[in-house]
């Protein structure tokens, strides 16, 4: 019995951090659709201040990064910025939904539908996209981890796990 309870607790968290995909492309190659789970345990990333690979998808590299703010609309809050970046030389449409896991609960599993964790990107060939404090009113570039400074009425919550969902990519001509 302790053997089966070490195994899961060695597997689980292996199987969470790992990349799956399932898909298929076009006869013509013009289209590639994949459905991705990819976890990423927020707790269990390190706090980097320069911009990190988390994986790459259908040659777009997405990396992300820590940034405590202290400017604009996201001033007080410490988020993870994401980097999008087109590796390929043609035109890719990527999008996905965001699932996002505070203090342990999905907040919208059961709203993916909602067209607020919906994100699309174009990206020219070559071309990088990436998020920061002067460009926070696009949603796809952030994923809020926690406040940074808590004034009376705020209540202390921590991401702790954010998954790209649903995610694909399209070769846009």
């Amino acid at each position: 019995m302790r053997l089966t309870n070490y195994l899961k607790a060695l597997v689980l968290p292996i199987f969470l951090g790992a990349f799956v995909a399932f898909g298929n492309t076009n006869a013509d190659g013009t289209e590639a659709k994949v459905n991705v789970a990819k976890a990423i345990a927020a707790s269990k990333i390190d706090r980097v201040d320069t911009w990190t690979e988390h994986t790459v998808f259908n040659g777009i590299k997405i990396e992300y990064k820590f940034e405590d703010c202290t400017i604009g609309r996201l001033d007080r809050q410490c988020v993870i910025f994401f980097k999008f970046t087109n590796t390929t030389d043609k035109i890719q449409v990527l999008s996905w939904n965001l699932e996002i896991w505070m203090d342990e609960q999905c907040k919208n599993c059961h709203k993916l539908d909602n067209p607020e964790y919906y994100h699309e990107l174009t990206l020219k060939p070559g071309e990088s996209i990436e998020g920061s404090q002067q460009n926070s009113g696009d949603r796809a570039l952030y994923v809020f981890h926690h406040w940074a400074r808590l004034v009376p009425g705020m209540t202390k919550t921590e991401l702790t796990k954010f998954e790209f969902t649903n995610m694909e990519t399209k070769v846009s001509k």
